[in-house]
């Protein structure tokens, strides 16, 4: 009986972890592994800065839930940023919506993210040679008030005799919560893809909670030179003109929400495209807003 209820926890917990599928890079050789139940996993949504001479998160975020906890040693030659890169792709492919990233002496002290954050001692490196992301991917069937979300930590370093390693961290929960990304993420996605998801609104008017906004007005008040277009995306069984209409109002109850908060109006276009599109982030729902930029570096 008892192997049973074993069983049954591990195909649980293996049905959790699979549901985001990340391919393992084929340089890199698992050294430590771990597939856990949480009630208080520190999420790090920021750079760690020294305070009373204690290294300490900018922002985090408690979450309870499954950790699948992976460490990473690169074959030579295979460098952190390469592979920090091609998880990166991946889990941006999967639907990932980024919150925080930070890159070399911007993160804080390597010693602190191997020792405090992440309790893995290999992870010790140089400063300089660090890159940090945290992820939030949802559900297969993100309309679901049960759907799991997955909140992805990505941590690549290089330590002083050459050697490079690899920490993944994937945390699926069933709590609904609601974090945003921050302005630079949101400034550096629209510079790099010239696209960015957006969560957090209003699925009916397309309004952003308070935090989404907040991170969305500041990043589109640093670019005042820019012309950005929301665009809005509906998938329902409908028909394509309900669609289009559907994905208008959300697309002009964003822009009318920005222009309230000091948005310059000629800044912003709003375009409702319904299903008239691929629907490749199959993750994010039947209704989907996005951030294009049109003119401006």
């Amino acid at each position: 009986m008892f192997r049973l209820y074993v069983a049954v926890i591990v195909l649980l917990f293996s049905s959790l972890v699979n549901s985001l599928p990340l391919v393992q890079y084929p340089h890199a050789h698992e050294m430590y592994s771990s597939l856990t139940s949480q009630d208080d996993y520190r999420l790090t949504l920021g750079a760690l800065e020294k305070i009373n001479n204690q290294w300490v998160p900018e922002y985090e975020q408690r979450l309870a839930g499954t950790l699948d906890k992976k460490t990473f040693k690169l074959d030579e030659g295979h460098s952190a940023q390469e592979v920090f890169q091609y998880y990166f792709k991946q889990t941006q492919q999967l639907g990932g919506r980024l919150l925080f990233q930070c890159r070399g002496r911007s993160c804080g002290s390597s010693n602190s993210w191997a020792n405090t954050r992440f309790h893995v001692k290999q992870l010790y490196g140089l400063d300089d040679k660090q890159f940090y992301a945290v992820f939030e991917v949802d559900g297969l069937d993100s309309d679901s008030p049960s759907s799991a979300r997955s909140y992805v930590t990505l941590y690549g370093v290089t330590r002083g005799n050459k050697r490079s390693f690899i920490q993944l961290d994937v945390m699926q929960t069933r709590q609904k919560l609601s974090i945003s990304a921050t302005p630079e993420v949101i400034v550096e996605q629209l510079t790099q893809e010239k696209t960015f998801t957006l969560s957090g609104f209003d699925s009916l008017t397309g309004q952003l909670k308070s935090e989404h906004l907040s991170s969305l007005v500041a990043a589109l008040k640093q670019k005042r030179h820019w012309t950005i277009a929301i665009v809005g995306h509906d998938f329902s069984p409908v028909s394509l003109e309900q669609q289009k209409q559907a994905s208008l109002v959300l697309a002009q109850g964003l822009r009318d929400q920005l222009i309230a908060q000091g948005v310059k109006e000629q800044q912003i276009v709003a375009y409702g495209l319904g299903g008239l599109v691929p629907r490749v982030n199959v993750n994010i729902g039947m209704r989907q807003l996005y951030v294009v930029l049109v003119n401006g570096q």
